[in-house]
Order: structure tokens, then sequence, then C-alpha cells
């Protein structure tokens, strides 16, 4: 089941903001979307508590943290993040190169 991502907000006063129903109907599969089903979302550190009946569909609104870390997708951000975290491998060559070089 997706992960909705922290950057698309899910809820707001009025109830299921319309970026999450959209992100929803594009990700999750129509047999996830019946009556009592939950929701799986990602949030900050520290809102990791599971929500009853707060799923757009009556469910549990379940933190990410309850996927077990080697099944969980990345979020966009979370890949975007970790790939500016890596360097260029070019990069990598040519800081070797000019090091055998003595520069």
């Amino acid at each position: 089941m997706p992960i909705v991502p922290a950057r698309v907000r899910v809820r707001n006063d009025k109830g299921l903001t319309k970026q999450a129903r959209e992100w929803i109907t594009d990700h999750y599969p129509a047999s996830a979307q019946v009556p009592g089903a939950p929701i799986i979302t990602e949030r900050g550190e520290y809102a990791t508590r599971h929500v009853p009946n707060y799923s757009p569909w009556g469910g549990y609104d379940l933190s990410y943290t309850a996927v077990p870390a080697e099944l969980r997708q990345k979020s966009e951000a979370a890949a975007r993040r970790e790939r500016l975290a890596q360097p260029e491998p070019s990069a990598l060559v040519s800081r070797s190169r000019d090091r055998s070089l003595g520069l």
C-alpha cells in the first residue's frame, strides 16, 4: 500500500484536502478504497500515533513507522535528499586525480 508523502497535506478544517483526494485517487488501488480501509501517511519524527477513523474511508490513519523499513517506499522528497547527499561519480574521479597529481 502506498505511503502518502509528508508534502501532501491530508486534512484541513473542512476534512480531506483536494490535494490528498487527487493523490489518493492516483496512487491507491481501487481495492484499497473501501469502507473501513486504512491509509498510511508519512509524518514528522514525533507524530507517529495511529489515528482511528481518520482515513478517507473511516479506517485508521497509520503512521508510516508501522511499515517495516525494508518495505517502505521512499517518498519523492526522501529519495531526492538521498540523491543530493551522494557525490557525483565524476566528482570523485576528478578529486582523486587531482590528489595524484599533487594538486
